[in-house]
């Protein structure tokens, strides 16, 4: 009996440990702040019309250093938008760099998770709205999420079938807690919560916003309010709180289609 009593309490250490080791393997880092990376001098390139990096016209200092809540920037000049995008899928990364009292500092945002591995792009389209060609491109970090909207496309007319675009960039912050986000959805996968970021949102109700789904091709620019209305809308909502509104960051212009989106 004795020796049974061992062998069981053996087995549950076993099974504890085990337990122990498949909880370890998903460990996300400390979310104090990793939206802001330093860019490496040799690494700096200035912003140039025609190229896949230009200048963002920010809304405001104020909107852009809120953007950075965690750990704003003191005095940031020379915003920049790095777009590096696949024209098929939508998947690829998105950079907001910006010099700060002599150093160029960087937010990185893109269609894989900031640390699980996973991704997701199919929100990412291009489409035509009234017209007009359009794109949408939705990208986190661990701080948040942004939206990226082209509804200028301009051709060349050089006959290569390349463009100019211009557009808009939209953020939404997530609100504070002391919890991960999980490693198997993308923000914009999530139905409630602090790490809900999504928009374009259709159906459901004020009180039930979780069960609003997301159509990117419902509108241009972010929406947070399931019944249309535009980004500066608060979809307010008993069942998890109110949902922040997506804020315009800023906007940009002669952004080289075939080098951003490598067509």
């Amino acid at each position: 009996m004795k020796t049974l009593m061992t062998a069981l309490m053996m087995t549950l250490m076993v099974v504890s440990l085990v337990g122990c080791a498949k909880q370890k393997a998903y460990s996300p880092p400390e979310l104090s702040d990793t939206r802001i990376d330093e860019v490496p001098p040799d690494q700096v390139v200035t912003a140039n019309y025609g190229t896949n990096i230009v200048a963002l016209n920010v809304t405001d200092t104020a909107t852009f250093r809120n953007f950075f809540f965690k750990n704003p920037p003191n005095n940031p000049t020379n915003y920049r938008l790095v777009v590096d995008v696949d024209q098929t899928s939508g998947a690829g990364t998105i950079k907001i760099q910006f010099d700060d009292n002599g150093i160029t500092r960087q937010a990185v945002l893109s269609s894989n998770h900031p640390y699980s591995g996973i991704s997701d792009s199919s929100l990412n389209k291009w489409f035509t709205s009234n017209g007009q060609q359009v794109f949408h491109g939705i990208y986190q970090d661990v701080a948040g999420a942004i939206v990226v909207v082209v509804d200028s496309v301009l051709s060349m007319g050089d006959g290569g079938g390349s463009s100019i675009l211009g557009g808009s960039v939209w953020f939404q912050n997530f609100g504070y807690t002391n919890a991960a986000q999980g490693p198997n959805l993308m923000c914009w996968e999530i139905q409630i919560g602090p790490y809900d970021c999504r928009t374009f949102l259709q159906g459901g109700t004020n009180a039930r916003y979780d069960k609003a789904v997301v159509n990117t091709y419902s509108s241009v620019y972010p929406t947070t309010h399931t019944t249309g209305g535009d980004a500066t809308s608060t979809y307010n909502g008993s069942f998890g709180g109110d949902r922040p509104a997506y804020v315009k960051l800023g906007s940009f212009s002669g952004l080289l289609r075939s080098e951003a989106f490598h067509q």
